[in-house]
């Protein structure tokens, strides 16, 4: 088991690895010193004096061994006053969905390169506006001006505008270089010149670069205009990021995403840290992540230890990191329990436990992207379930697919009571227009993958779709169905999207509103996350017959010889 890192100065001194930790921390008080972070000045009174603390982290591979130990000082944030210290502190991130479009567009040539860029120390290149004073930073107190205080001239980490200076200042570079910035997301830029283009996304301090073959000049220039003015470091090919593994062959066309040591590394602390508590076991199988819905209703059921509270939410913020980025396995049972974290009971303990014993059995499963020529640009599956939960509170979720790889996906409950089947279906088809619209957008901004076509979305409901692709007046039953419903009758009838019949049996979205049995969750699963193509692109490469395989038993990218592109440089 892994040792946490020390909390205060005090703990990395009586850490075994206080040398590595010491030399850490001074790289990183000797890099304040040398950008000019501060400048010390007398005690400023009737002023507000932030204080600071250390943090320390080591910095981990895919294999979950240490590659380096780092210390970073920041400052206590939540003592800023407002309107005093900082007003404006907004700073957004790539949106998750744009990355893995990124990735996909990656794939479709083998020619298309995607880097990995860092950027050194990266909140204090952005200078302040605002008038700060700290304490000297614990244990480098300057000799002989130990009752000075730092007045900050740069942001610092911690404090509540620091990640917006610096956005503005990166989004500054980019414009300067005749980059635009997407509407569709602010934090992604693109710049086509004739036949070469450069996509860049940003993630706090990681920038990503996407660009094809005659797009290195326009990479080369950006990169080169970006060192001139701040420390930045490219670690490469993709392979390490958002603490997701990347695994690309170019030769048979697949990526695939995988958040396995991180799995792993949650499971083994929740494991540790639950020790104590012993919840009923459940008589349904580790395959499926899902409750079983005969079950009593939670509302029955003792509550469990306050102090877990704090337990389960720790669990349900790492489940949620999985399900956003790679883990769509997982979304419907997590979103079931997020809901019921504010009132824990031994029934959330139990669907708690059951999704970690379903990710300790599919901890290498992950999202995979391939080439399909005739797929259609965008694409999706839409699903619902009427007055399924508690309270008769229904259920819609959804599948979009760009280019035939999932790039996004949903599971959430309507803001009010549903009156039928086919009013759910319908809010469903709304829901799902919100996302094709954003996609539309998106693409329409790079203009790389034209969508002059309608988006075709797979629906089970025949009711729905007729009341979708027929006009006329409103029926009775459906006369109620608002706004919202005239907002998607509209797209269909702009040909933004086409709803079309899909059966039951072959409606994966269906595993994102309902516990289903394991063999069609596994099927649905499989089709969704590309874990089925790629063993059946394995399948004609070897000419070996298997069923289709879950679970530990999936074929890893490492199988059947693929050349896999690696960087361990790569920053977590």
């Amino acid at each position: 088991m892994s040792i946490p890192p020390p909390a205060t100065l005090r703990e990395a001194k009586l850490s075994p690895w206080w040398p590595q930790y010491q030399s850490a921390s001074d790289l990183e008080y000797k890099g304040h010193v040398e950008a000019g972070t501060w400048e010390l000045v007398p005690y400023p009174v009737g002023k507000n004096i932030l204080r600071g603390k250390w943090v320390f982290d080591d910095k981990r591979g895919e294999d979950g061994k240490i590659l380096k130990f780092k210390a970073r000082f920041v400052a206590i944030g939540s003592s800023q006053k407002f309107g005093i210290d900082y007003e404006e502190t907004f700073a957004g991130v790539v949106v998750v969905k744009s990355f893995r479009i990124m990735l996909s567009i990656l794939n479709e040539d083998p020619s298309y390169e995607m880097e990995h860029w860092d950027v050194k120390m990266a909140f204090t290149q952005a200078f302040l506006e605002d008038e700060i004073f700290m304490y000297q930073p614990e244990g480098y107190e300057k000799k002989g001006q130990e009752k000075e205080i730092c007045k900050l001239r740069k942001s610092l980490y911690g404090l509540k505008q620091s990640a917006r200076n610096w956005q503005l200042l990166l989004k500054s570079y980019f414009l300067q270089n005749g980059y635009f910035s997407m509407h569709a997301n602010n934090c992604v830029y693109f710049l086509a010149e004739k036949e070469s283009w450069c996509m860049c996304s940003t993630h706090v301090d990681d920038i990503f670069v996407l660009f094809n073959k005659a797009g290195k000049t326009l990479r080369d220039k950006l990169f080169e205009s970006i060192l001139s003015a701040i420390p930045i470091e490219n670690l490469g090919p993709v392979s390490w990021a958002l603490k997701t593994l990347i695994l690309r062959d170019r030769t048979l066309g697949i990526i695939k995403i995988s958040q396995e040591q991180y799995t792993l590394d949650f499971l083994e602390k929740s494991k540790a840290a639950c020790a104590q508590q012993k919840f009923p076991a459940l008589r349904a199988p580790p395959s499926n992540p899902n409750f079983p819905e005969n079950c009593a209703s939670d509302s029955l059921l003792d509550a469990v230890d306050p102090k877990l509270q704090k337990q389960f939410q720790s669990d349900i913020g790492a489940f949620w990191w999985l399900a956003q980025i790679s883990r769509p396995d997982i979304f419907y049972a997590v979103h079931r329990c997020a809901k019921l974290v504010q009132k824990p009971t031994i029934r959330l303990g139990q669907r708690i436990q059951k999704i970690k014993d379903y990710l300790s059995l599919t901890s290498n499963l992950g999202v995979v992207f391939q080439r399909h020529p005739d797929a259609p640009t965008l694409s999706g599956y839409v699903d619902a379930a009427f007055a399924a939960e508690d309270k008769a509170v229904s259920r819609v979720g959804y599948f979009f697919l760009f280019r035939g790889n999932l790039v996004s996906w949903a599971s959430e409950n309507p803001s009010r009571i549903m009156t039928s089947s086919t009013e759910v279906e319908c809010r469903g088809l709304v829901h799902f227009q919100k996302e094709n619209a954003w996609h539309r957008q998106f693409h329409s901004e790079l203009n790389l993958y034209p969508v002059a076509e309608p988006t075709v979305v797979y629906e089970d409901n025949t009711a729905s779709i007729s009341l979708a692709s027929n006009p006329g007046a409103p029926h009775k039953k459906s006369k109620h169905f608002g706004i919202e419903w005239a907002f998607f009758k509209e797209a269909v009838e702009l040909k933004e999207i086409v709803p079309l019949f899909v059966s039951t049996d072959l409606q994966p979205a269906d595993m994102m509103t309902k516990a289903l049995l394991s063999q069609k969750f596994s099927l649905f699963r499989d089709m969704m996350m590309g874990e089925m193509r790629l063993q059946m692109h394995f399948d004609r490469r070897t000419q070996v017959t298997h069923s289709v395989v879950h679970s530990k038993m999936a074929i890893p990218l490492q199988a059947g010889g693929l050349q896999l592109e690696q960087r361990h440089g790569s920053k977590a």
